[in-house]
């Protein structure tokens, strides 16, 4: 996490990388909301929705806020909510898991903008850091029986 510190009032001085950076200070939005498939919400401004698809697509989209993954072994219920640290993940092809925190860094994402990233759960296990990449566990092979679409938009 980049160094911060207060100018006046609302505004800070933010050391990312070999950049210094002023903003204004802002709430983060905490997010937590529970998602039904076929039952879309409104979170930030946009629309999350999870889709049952009759069957596996053809074409994958190639959109960063559009994934589609094996609905096998999912509940029903789904969490939406702002990552938190100690949160980890399974990356597409990673035998074990990788802290959320770590793949932000990875893709170089600055601190002052990672709070703004969500995940979505599924019996208290990541499915989807938003907009990055899903949970190995949740890639379509061979064997998939069914097939949910998310999206944020």
């Amino acid at each position: 996490m980049g160094s911060r510190i207060n100018i006046a009032g609302n505004i800070e001085a933010v050391k990312e990388r070999n950049n210094i950076l002023f903003n204004k200070k802002k709430r983060e939005k905490k997010v937590r909301v529970q998602v039904k498939i076929n039952k879309p919400i409104k979170v930030l401004g946009k629309t999350f929705r999870i889709t049952k698809l009759p069957k596996i697509p053809v074409k994958f989209p190639k959109e960063k806020h559009i994934e589609i993954i094996s609905g096998d072994n999912i509940k029903n219920d789904f969490i939406l909510r702002n990552w938190k640290e100690g949160d980890k993940i399974r990356l597409l092809g990673m035998e074990g898991t990788k802290k959320v925190s770590d793949v932000l860094t990875d893709l170089k994402v600055l601190s002052s903008n990672k709070g703004k990233h969500l995940v979505l759960l599924n019996n208290n296990e990541i499915v989807w850091l938003v907009g990055v990449q899903i949970n190995d566990k949740y890639k379509i092979t061979n064997e998939t029986k069914s097939v949910l679409k998310l999206c944020l938009s």
